[in-house]
C-alpha cells in the first residue's frame, strides 16, 4: 500500500473564500425580497448578481472535484474516507439547488412579480442552507485532512485553478469580494504566488472595483443598505459544536466581546439569576472613533440548547435610549454541528432626531445583518480547528 507523508499545508485561504461565499449568499434572500413588485430594472441587477454567485460557486466546486477529492481520497485513513465521499456527493445536491435558483431568477427578472420574487427568495434560502452546512462540514472535517495529506504545491494548484479559470475581467471584482473583511495576512499569502503585476495591483484595484459593484447592488460600498431602516433580519451558519456547547457561549453575555464587532463588554446586573428569563445586563459598545454607548438588556428567552434571546430596554427619559431591539439565537443540531440562526427585530425605532444622528454615526445600523454574520463567523472560529500556519 502506498503511504504519503503528513504535511503542514496552510489551508486558511479556503476559509477566507468560504466566508465570502457565505456572506454573499447570506445577503441574497433579502436583496431579492427588497425589490418592489414590477421593478424589472432592479430585478435585473439582483438576478445578474445571483447568476454571478452561481457561476463562482460552480467554478469553486469544479476545482475541488478535479483537484481535491481525487487527490485527497486515496490518502486519508479508511475510517474517514466515507466523510470525504459524502462531502464530494453534497456537490450534486448543491448543484441541483443552484439550478432551481437560476431558473427562478430567469423568470423573475422578466416581470419582477411578487409570486415569482417569493419563489426565488425561497429557492435562494434553500440553496444557502445547503451551502452553509456543506462549508461548515468541509472546514471541520476536510481542511484538517488537506492540511495533513496534501503538499503545499498540490494545495497551490487548487488555488491557481480557482483564479485561472475565471474570466480576466472578473478577477478584480471576485478578489475584492474575497478581500472584504478577510485577514490581510491570508490575503498576502494568496497573492504571494501571483505574477508581480497582479500581486502589486490587486490589493489596491480589487477593493475599489468591489466597492463600485456594492454601491450598485446594495447602495453603499460595504454592502449595507442606506435605504430606510431594516427592522428585522437574520443570518445563519453551522458551528462545529453541539447545541449545548454553543448555547453555553451565546448565553454567557460576559463573553460577547469575543465575537461582537461593537459590544466589547457586558456584565450582569443584580436581580434574576444570570442567563435566566428576566435577568438584566449592561452592554458597552463602541464603533469607529466617535460612537460610544451602553444599554441595559433583558433576557426574554432562555431554552437551554435551543434558543437564547434578549432585548434592549427602552428608557422613557433618555431620548437616545427609547428604541428597543430583540436579538435572538436559535440552535438546531445538524450534520457537522449546530445550525445557528442569529436574528434581530427592531420593535421600537429610535425617535426621529436620534434616527438621523445614528444614521450618520452608525450607518451600518440600517441593516445589521453583515455585522451579525461577522458575529457568527467569530462564533464558528471559537470552535473550529485551526490549520497549522
Amino acid at each position: 500500500m502506498t503511504t504519503f507523508p503528513t504535511t503542514d499545508t496552510d489551508t486558511r485561504d479556503m476559509v477566507v473564500v468560504h466566508d465570502s461565499i457565505r456572506r454573499q449568499f447570506g445577503e441574497a434572500p433579502a436583496l431579492v425580497r427588497g425589490v418592489t413588485d414590477g421593478d424589472t430594472a432592479r430585478a435585473a441587477v439582483v438576478a445578474d448578481h445571483l447568476d454571478l454567485l452561481g457561476d463562482l460557486l460552480h467554478h469553486h466546486h469544479t476545482g475541488e472535484d478535479r483537484l481535491l477529492w481525487p487527490v485527497l481520497g486515496p490518502r486519508v485513513p479508511t475510517e474517514v474516507a466515507e466523510t470525504v465521499q459524502r462531502m464530494e456527493s453534497q456537490h450534486d445536491g448543491i448543484a441541483e439547488a443552484q439550478g432551481t435558483v437560476t431558473a427562478a431568477a430567469a423568470g423573475w427578472r422578466l416581470t419582477a412579480a411578487t409570486e415569482a420574487r417569493e419563489t426565488l427568495a425561497a429557492a435562494v434560502e434553500e440553496l444557502t442552507g445547503r451551502i452553509t452546512e456543506h462549508l461548515a462540514a468541509e472546514e471541520e472535517h476536510i481542511l484538517p485532512l488537506a492540511a495533513a495529506h496534501l503538499t503545499p504545491a498540490e494545495w497551490q494548484r487548487l488555488g491557481e485553478e480557482g483564479i485561472g479559470g475565471l474570466p480576466r475581467k472578473q478577477l478584480p471584482l471576485v478578489f475584492g469580494m474575497v478581500m472584504y473583511r478577510a485577514d490581510p495576512v491570508v490575503i498576502r499569502g494568496m497573492l504571494s504566488h501571483a505574477p508581480l503585476g497582479p500581486r502589486l495591483l490587486m490589493p489596491h484595484l480589487a477593493p475599489r472595483v468591489y466597492a463600485r459593484y456594492a454601491r450598485r447592488l446594495h447602495g453603499t460600498a460595504t454592502g449595507v443598505s442606506n435605504r430606510p431602516w431594516r427592522t428585522s433580519g437574520s443570518v445563519e451558519r453551522v458551528v462545529p459544536a453541539g447545541p449545548l456547547d454553543v448555547y453555553a457561549v451565546v448565553s454567557d453575555v460576559t463573553r460577547i466581546g469575543e465575537r461582537s464587532p461593537e459590544c466589547h463588554t457586558a456584565a450582569w446586573l443584580p436581580g434574576a439569576a444570570d442567563g435566566t428569563v428576566g435577568a438584566v445586563f449592561r452592554g458597552s459598545n463602541h464603533s469607529g472613533w466617535a460612537a460610544r454607548w451602553s444599554r441595559r438588556c433583558e433576557v426574554v428567552s432562555a431554552e437551554t440548547g435551543r434558543a437564547f434571546a434578549f432585548r434592549t430596554l427602552p428608557e422613557r427619559i433618555d431620548l437616545s435610549r427609547r428604541d428597543s431591539t430583540t436579538w435572538r439565537y436559535d440552535l438546531e443540531p445538524v450534520d457537522g454541528g449546530t445550525r445557528v440562526v442569529h436574528s434581530y427585530e427592531i420593535t421600537r425605532l429610535p425617535v426621529r432626531p436620534m434616527r438621523a444622528l445614528y444614521g450618520a454615526l452608525l450607518p451600518h445600523h440600517r441593516d445589521m445583518r453583515p455585522q451579525m454574520q461577522a458575529n457568527l463567523d467569530a462564533l464558528h472560529d471559537q470552535f473550529a480547528p485551526h490549520p497549522v500556519p
